[in-house]
């Protein structure tokens, strides 16, 4: 079992709340449930353990079977935060629609951060408010080269210094002849095709790159959003089925 004094520390409920302790309570949780390591494997030695079979997929669908859809009420809690108008389970049902598009066309590193905009899971200044409090002096503001907006997800879905680069033609652009918004930046909006959800998700994952890097990894003041975001978007679809949509490459 787990013993709680291991997670005393000099950081408060940091220790008890960090991915250690939440990795090992789920650890804990499932074995009481009956889903332990050992039973994968006997799962896996077993005929269903034969073919293409994986720890993972195996430990997935026990845990799947045994929880039922609580990933869908937890997508709905997250989703609320950003007051999209609609129907929840149209919502819901739509982000599955969209992870079905990126596992088909995308790495796994676009989906994954896909998942970091939809769960709002950027270190922008708005969500993490304790950053004011610190002592840090630098403005809350656009890190993408936008004077009017602050650093969030909010703002930068619908900057338009992030927008002339979707909405530029190719091979400048990204060719996506659509007007700012909020909901087809989460690629929530039920009008867009397939394809623009394709070439939607690689410039999430080059914005979201884009960001971190002017908010952790630079002092060049020479590097410019216009240069870097394309080399995040390319570096989003690289070596994946999106990048020959997005650049016509043969």
């Amino acid at each position: 079992m787990l013993d709680e004094g291991v997670l005393q520390g000099p950081f408060g409920s940091w220790h008890a709340n960090s991915l250690f302790a939440v990795l090992l309570r789920t650890e804990q949780q499932l074995q009481n449930d009956g889903i332990s390591l050992s039973r994968i494997q006997r799962v896996l030695k077993g005929p269903a353990g034969h073919g293409s079979a994986s720890f993972q997929s195996v430990a997935v669908d026990l845990i799947s079977r045994h929880c039922g859809p609580g990933h869908l009420h937890r997508t709905a809690r997250k989703l609320a935060r950003w007051n999209f108008a609609g129907d929840e389970a149209a919502l819901v049902a739509r982000v599955l629609e969209v992870f079905e598009i990126l596992r088909r066309w995308c790495p796994p590193r676009v989906a994954s951060a896909y998942l970091r905009t939809l769960f709002n899971g950027w270190v922008a200044r708005r969500r993490m408010r304790h950053a004011e409090k610190s002592g840090v002096d630098k403005p809350c503001q656009c890190l993408l080269g936008c004077e009017s907006g602050d650093d969030s997800i909010e703002h930068y879905s619908v900057c338009p210094a992030v927008w002339g680069h979707l909405r530029r033609d190719r091979p400048g652009g990204l060719g996506v002849k659509m007007p700012p918004a909020m909901l087809s930046f989460f690629l929530l909006d039920p009008g867009t095709s397939e394809e623009d959800v394709v070439r939607l998700a690689p410039f999430n994952y080059g914005v979201y790159r884009a960001a971190n890097y002017f908010r952790f990894e630079t002092t060049d003041t020479g590097v410019s959003t216009r240069t870097l975001l394309p080399r995040w978007v390319e570096r989003g679809a690289e070596k994946s089925r999106a990048r020959r949509l997005l650049y016509d490459v043969r």
